[in-house]
């Protein structure tokens, strides 16, 4: 039934009124002699009896409805009691091709007007048969769909907008030990602990304000098997293409995975730190060869020097003795003494140089400004006291009275070891030595160069190619061939960021003596 106020009839012009409703209607007029005259009628009702209506108009119910006397006896009842009727009519009038059954509706409109609206039986019946059999598969569609949604093994649910669930799978229901019909219409804020349903629900409105997806991210689930972990994904739940009423999870359990993957890492650090105490060990391992090396070599070096030195000052000292008792003192007995001393010096000198090789394996040496020039006159006054017995030539050529460098006191044991170095190896009656002291910019950096020229028996280029390069794993004969002071000297050299080279004194001549070379970094 449609209905209608009085009000509305009365405000209103017939035609609006006519118009709203959805099926063919008829307005009848009341007359004197108790007939009924058709006044309006809709569009409906011309598309069914077409451009014949139009003559309908101001004819009477006696002679329109003649053939339905019921129609016209409802519509005076409709009147005279002013109440609705609904009548069940079949019409087969000239204008239809075959019988049709319509529910008419009469209505009495004040004052004296009835309303008469028909709606076809038969179009209503196959409405109602298409919305049971859309029903039917509709219910079959969903029972289908329930069947899979209970079958996979993930979590899934629906909530509307007001969060409240809408819909569950069997494997949600089953993690809270509730019925899924039991879950329908309670909140997240009734199945879980504030903090993570105020979580899940801020996640479930940005979606719903967004439109857009959240995929693949972890949370926790918290049930009574106790807490767990899913990687949930959400969707916008469409009622149509603009009109989110909700959304819908999906949520799988990683719990087991989440814990081998911190057992995995745990594992992993575990590993690391044992691979971080097998290399620790390794290195010390590697540093204690190298000082047992480096402890061994010294000490076959001091044993097999200082063994030589006392040998050569005991042999010194019989001959002497020998000597004595013939009473003839010679230029010959008068060198013993001098040997003996210069044995002396050098066994003092084998020390100084351990020592201070030892103190920088325990310990950096800082370095500070000295005068170059200071520690070479000390060198020059301590070779001059301990080499009386040799004629020895020293002449030094530099332009400056201070050469300030950033080294320390040891800088004096660099020059002592070059110039003994070159006076030990030097077999002529004079042994003459050249200092020449220079400035130079090497790199955008100020150097002090330094050349220590001798008349000695020169060096090979085969020996020049490993002069400063002294392991423990050579033999005593190299090591004292090549010059146990010189790996003293390249350890400072390096230690004050200098260098030093060797050369032929005369180029291409070797054996006509040798010039050692040192690159010393000057302050300005």
């Amino acid at each position: 039934m449609i209905n209608f106020s009085a009000n509305e009839v009365i405000s209103q012009d017939f035609k609006k009124l006519l118009k709203k409703i959805p099926s063919p209607a008829y307005l009848w007029k009341k007359t004197k002699n108790n007939d009924f005259i058709l006044i309006e009628y809709n569009k409906k009702a011309e598309d069914i009896i077409r451009r014949r209506i139009r003559t309908w108009i101001n004819k009477g119910a006696d002679q329109l409805l003649k053939e339905k006397p019921e129609m016209r006896d409802a519509m005076l009842a409709c009147f005279e009691q002013k109440k609705d009727f609904v009548k069940k009519v079949e019409f087969s009038l000239r204008f239809f091709r075959f019988k049709k059954y319509f529910l008419v509706n009469f209505r009495f409109m004040p004052p004296d007007m009835i309303l008469v609206y028909i709606e076809d039986l038969v179009e209503q019946k196959k409405i109602i048969k298409n919305l049971l059999k859309a029903n039917k598969k509709l219910k079959y569609i969903n029972a289908e769909l329930e069947k899979i949604l209970d079958f996979i093994p993930v979590r899934v649910f629906y909530k509307d907008n007001n969060n409240r669930i809408i819909r569950v799978n069997r494997r949600y229901s089953e993690d809270l030990n509730m019925k899924k019909e039991d879950l329908e219409g309670k909140s997240c804020f009734e199945l879980y602990p504030k903090e993570i349903a105020l979580k899940y629900w801020h996640d479930d409105l940005e979606i719903m304000n967004t439109g857009c997806a959240k995929l693949n991210y972890e949370e926790p689930w918290i049930s009574p098997k106790g807490k767990r972990w899913v990687l949930t994904s959400k969707i916008p739940f469409l009622y149509s293409k603009n009109n989110i009423i909700g959304v819908i999870g999906f949520a799988v359990d990683i719990t087991e995975q989440k814990f081998l993957e911190n057992e995995l890492k745990k594992s992993r650090d575990q590993l690391k730190q044992v691979n971080e105490k097998l290399l620790q060990v390794k290195e010390a391992e590697t540093k204690y060869r190298k000082a047992f090396e480096h402890l061994s070599f010294y000490k076959d070096l001091v044993f097999h020097d200082i063994n030589n030195i006392f040998n050569n000052m005991h042999l010194s000292a019989r001959l002497h003795e020998e000597k004595i008792k013939s009473t003839i003192i010679t230029e010959e007995i008068k060198k013993f003494p001098q040997s003996i001393i210069e044995q002396v010096i050098r066994g003092m000198k084998l020390i100084s140089n351990v020592r201070a090789i030892l103190n920088m394996k325990i310990q950096e040496i800082p370095l500070q400004e000295v005068d170059l020039i200071l520690l070479l006159s000390n060198a020059l006054n301590f070779i001059e006291a301990f080499f009386q017995h040799r004629t020895i030539n020293i002449t030094t050529q530099y332009s400056k009275k201070k050469y300030i460098v950033l080294a320390n006191e040891l800088l004096q044991d660099v020059f002592e070891n070059l110039l003994i170095n070159a006076i030990h190896h030097n077999q002529n009656e004079i042994v003459q030595i050249e200092i020449v002291i220079t400035e130079i910019t090497e790199e955008s950096k100020k150097h002090v160069k330094m050349e220590f020229k001798d008349n000695g028996m020169g060096i090979s280029e085969e020996l020049k190619k490993n002069l400063f390069v002294m392991t423990p794993s050579q033999d005593i004969r190299e090591r004292k061939a090549k010059g146990f002071g010189l790996k003293l000297v390249k350890k400072l050299m390096d230690i004050y960021n200098g260098k030093i080279i060797v050369e032929d004194r005369i180029k291409g001549k070797p054996s006509e003596g040798t010039n050692f070379i040192l690159f010393i970094p000057a302050l300005s």
